[in-house]
C-alpha cells in the first residue's frame, strides 16, 4: 500500500481535489463502489477533479490531518496542485 505524506501527492499536476477527513464513524462502502461518509458542507460551485475520502486512524508516527492537508480543524479541504509542481509520489 502506498503511503502519502501530503494531500498534493494524490493529485496530478493542475488538478484540484476535495479532501474529506473522517474517523470512519459514518463511513460505509457498497459493493458497487458507492458509499456514505456523513453530511458535509461543500461549495457546489467549486470546480474539482477528484474527491478523496481520508479515513484517519490514529497511529504513532503518522502525520496529522492538519499536516497532511495543510488544513485547520475543518474536515473538508480543497487542495490544488500547480501544473508545474514536481511533487513525487512514494510507493
Amino acid at each position: 500500500m502506498s503511503k502519502f505524506e501530503t494531500a498534493q501527492e494524490l493529485l496530478q499536476p493542475g488538478e484540484t481535489g476535495l479532501f474529506v477527513h473522517t474517523d470512519g464513524r459514518y463511513f460505509t462502502r457498497e459493493a458497487d463502489g458507492s458509499g456514505i461518509t456523513g453530511k458535509w458542507c461543500i461549495r457546489p460551485t467549486r470546480q474539482i477533479d477528484r474527491v478523496v475520502i481520508v479515513r484517519w486512524e490514529r497511529c504513532g508516527g503518522r502525520r496529522s490531518w492538519m499536516e497532511f492537508a495543510a488544513a485547520g480543524r475543518n474536515p473538508v479541504k480543497y487542495v490544488s496542485r500547480l501544473a508545474a509542481d514536481p511533487v513525487s509520489k512514494q510507493g
